[in-house]
């Protein structure tokens, strides 16, 4: 038995094409009169040859060829595999390095060096078959575009399209379409535009919620001031065949026409916001501004995180920091928080809480705290070198009765598994090294000043927030749930790793504290 794979494909805009149920009977005729059996079909329906990445199937049989479960790859014709000679080359060579021969039943010119000839020849005709179709199917869709019809794919939000493929206004969409223009040309932000989307119901054709990108093409999106635009961005890139939506042809190759599109809004309207954009987006480019905090803020409503944003009031640009769920979605109440405001407060919080221990109760603290993880160390210690002692006897024990023709695989196995627990055992004791350090109060001393940020360049005061686990949650103002802890009644800093461990109430050098400061001290001062 020789077994085989079937592969079939069928373009649905080609309707020359044998169907995938033609395909196969060639194939399967083919394969019992050669003695081939076939063991499994691979088909892609409806999908175009010219490049593989978006052929599911064919690329599932590429992968499956290196399990070596068959030899050959039964194909109709030539342009069922691929339709440019590149593509061709590349995956007949993946087969081949698998052991699996690619075979037409339908072109199948038997064996020989005029095999490779009338191969590569089918494989240029259908290239140019390829191209050709390319180029009269663009010659269609330019005949459409000149007469400002629907070409297909997504029909833009707003619009629709009558049986004659003409764009017709939708009425309720439209009506969302202008309300979104004018609110952006009366001055509103992104996220004000949102939330008043969201609060009064208004979705997507697809019934959900609008988001930032979506409203950001929209407004850039000329077709609302009636230019019908054809052929504007590549589709496709040549080179890698990676579908793209976002570069741009040049000016010759896109079609615009004016009153092509029934407007939905004016140019006023149309040029207004799009001054709005420009000069949000070269304010954004201007000015590079640092948020201290990002990464450190979380919201106490949702749990996402606040990131730095700006605004313009009267000319003066201002940051703050906003929820990202109400950023992107405008699907949180939580209010934002002034950048200054906030990075003042917390510099000023750490300041407070470092300044206040007491540098000889800490040194104190910090030596009982260190000298009992001493202890408990030294005492673990003790009881690892017993259970290596005790694995060392039980290998030589194996061992001896290995030597005297005794290597059963039992006893093998038991080796095995003592010689791995005695590498754990060996790892865990090399971690417990004790180096004895003594913390003075001027080393300490040294450790309090290292951590305050204030005067630091931004890189060195966010590694001191990381080392000390800052953490600030934000609440709205009518928030019951904090405790007394709260810094201006709606933002809680915390300082200290695991369970906020040190906050502003707490400020006696408590072993959760010492611990915190120990690894300090272990990590970076070298102790």
């Amino acid at each position: 038995m020789i077994p085989a794979v079937a592969y079939a494909r069928y373009s649905s805009d080609m309707q020359r094409e044998e169907s995938i149920e033609a395909q196969l009977r060639y194939i399967h005729e083919y394969a019992e009169k050669k003695g081939i059996t076939i063991i499994k079909e691979y088909i892609d329906r409806g999908l175009s040859g010219k490049y593989a990445d978006d052929r599911i199937a064919f690329l599932q049989m590429i992968k499956d060829a290196r399990m070596g479960n068959f030899q050959y790859v039964l194909i109709h014709k030539s342009n069922r595999f691929a339709r440019n000679r590149e593509e061709s080359a590349l995956y007949k060579h993946k087969l081949k390095k698998q052991g699996v021969k690619v075979v037409f039943v339908a072109q199948d010119f038997g064996e020989g060096p005029h095999t490779v000839i009338m191969e590569a020849l089918m494989e240029g005709l259908d290239e140019f078959y390829s191209l050709e179709l390319a180029n009269e199917t663009m010659k269609g869709l330019l005949t459409n575009a000149y007469k400002c019809q629907y070409n297909g794919g997504h029909i833009l939000f707003g619009y629709r399209v009558n049986e004659k493929k003409q764009y017709e206004i939708e009425p309720s969409e439209a009506e969302i379409v202008k309300d979104i223009f004018h609110k952006i040309a009366d001055g509103w932000s992104y996220v004000e535009v949102l939330r008043y989307l969201g609060e009064t119901g208004k979705r997507n054709r697809k019934g959900n919620k609008f988001g930032k990108n979506s409203i950001h093409d929209m407004l850039r999106n000329e077709r609302y001031a009636g230019i019908y635009i054809f052929n504007e961005t590549i589709r496709r890139n040549e080179l890698t065949g990676k579908r793209t939506s976002r570069i741009k042809k040049t000016d010759k190759e896109i079609i615009r026409i004016e009153g092509g599109m029934p407007q939905i809004i004016s140019k006023e309207t149309w040029m207004k916001v799009q001054k709005i954009m420009d000069n949000r987006k070269y304010e954004t480019k201007a000015v590079k501004r640092e948020f201290l905090l990002t990464g450190f803020i979380e919201c106490g409503l949702c749990g996402s995180a606040y990131v730095g944003s700006t605004t313009t009031n009267r000319y003066v640009k201002k940051g703050y920091y906003v929820c990202t769920r109400k950023k992107s979605k405008a699907d949180c109440r939580n209010k934002n928080i002034s950048q200054e405001t906030i990075e003042s407060m917390v510099m000023e919080d750490i300041k407070s809480i470092f300044s206040r221990f007491n540098i000889p109760q800490l040194t104190q603290a910090i030596n009982e705290v260190y000298n009992e993880m001493t202890t408990d160390a030294i005492a673990e210690r003790e009881a690892i070198r017993k259970d290596i002692i005790s694995i060392n006897k039980k290998i030589d024990n194996l061992l001896d009765i290995i030597e005297d023709g005794g290597a059963t695989e039992t006893i093998k196995q038991r080796l095995n598994d003592n010689a791995s627990k005695k590498k754990e055992l060996e790892a865990r004791l090399l971690s417990l090294k004790i180096n004895n350090p003594i913390f003075t109060e001027d080393i300490v001393r040294q450790l309090i000043e290292s951590l305050n940020p204030e005067g630091k360049k931004a890189e060195e005061q966010r590694a001191i927030f990381r080392k000390i686990g800052l953490k600030i949650y934000v609440y709205p103002d009518d928030d019951k749930s904090d405790d007394n802890c709260v810094t201006g009644n709606s933002i809680k800093i915390t300082i200290g790793k695991k369970n906020s461990l040190l906050d502003k109430c707490v400020m006696s050098p408590t072993p959760q504290v010492s611990k915190l400061f120990i690894e300090v001290l272990l990590s970076d001062f070298g102790l």
